[in-house]
């Protein structure tokens, strides 16, 4: 399947299937990017039932306290927000902290913070995070830097 036919534009560079089934659409650039985000005309191309899926960069904040309540997510956005206005900008697609935190009944944890744009991202590590009072530093996380320890050896 040629997408660019089908769009009758030359915005994508490159396509490919995942193993997942899933497709990883490359485009020109920035402009192309932002273009096709706005429209649909790019998942018509794959059939119905198809969706834009962004990339998330994820940021972990440590030293949150586990009484967050992160079942309402717009809320929580939301709660961010007004406690940080320099962020008001970022734009944040999903809150959430380890499972584990909450059936261990631990006082704090780490929240992890996905966000849309890389930009951003990097400006709420540098700024760090303010919640109920209190400043929680920042970093990148990255999946693939989670150890995990194996109990079999």
């Amino acid at each position: 399947m040629d997408i660019n036919a089908t769009l009758g534009t030359k915005d994508v560079v490159a396509a490919r299937r995942l193993q997942s089934g899933s497709a990883l659409i490359t485009l020109a650039g920035r402009e192309e990017k932002t273009k096709w985000e706005n429209q649909t005309g790019i998942l018509k191309a794959f059939g119905e039932g198809a969706k834009f899926q962004a990339r998330e960069y994820t940021v972990l904040a440590f030293g949150v306290q586990t009484a967050l309540d992160l079942d309402n997510q717009s809320r929580a956005t939301a709660s961010v927000h007004e406690q940080n206005p320099l962020f008001e900008e970022v734009k944040i697609t999903s809150i959430g902290m380890l499972k584990r935190a909450k059936q261990e009944q631990r006082e704090f944890t780490e929240l992890f913070i996905r966000i849309a744009d890389p930009g951003q991202a990097n400006a709420v590590v540098k700024q760090g995070l303010l919640l109920d009072n209190r400043w929680h530093k920042c970093e990148v996380y990255d999946k693939d830097c989670r150890v995990e320890q194996c109990f079999n050896c």
